[in-house]
């Protein structure tokens, strides 16, 4: 599996800040001073690759690495 230098950035920021409770995409794009929308994009890939995994939190959409996610963002 090869991920985009933007979807690695994503993934190793969501392992740093995201491993005991899940992060909604705008607040890990504040994190990241970048935009919310993109930042969700790149998850919705991640997801799609079984990196990461959505969660409810408050009646949004929370974000934190799957077991295998979390392998990868801390090792590369």
């Amino acid at each position: 599996m090869t991920l985009t230098r933007c979807q690695d950035w994503i993934l190793q920021s969501l392992c740093s800040v995201a491993r005991r409770a899940p992060v909604t995409a705008a607040d890990l794009a504040d994190q990241l001073q970048n935009q919310a929308h993109t930042t969700e994009t790149y998850l919705r890939q991640l997801e799609d690759m079984g990196l990461v995994r959505s969660h409810q939190v408050s009646g949004e959409v929370g974000w934190r690495p799957s077991g295998d996610g979390l392998m990868v963002g801390t090792v590369l």
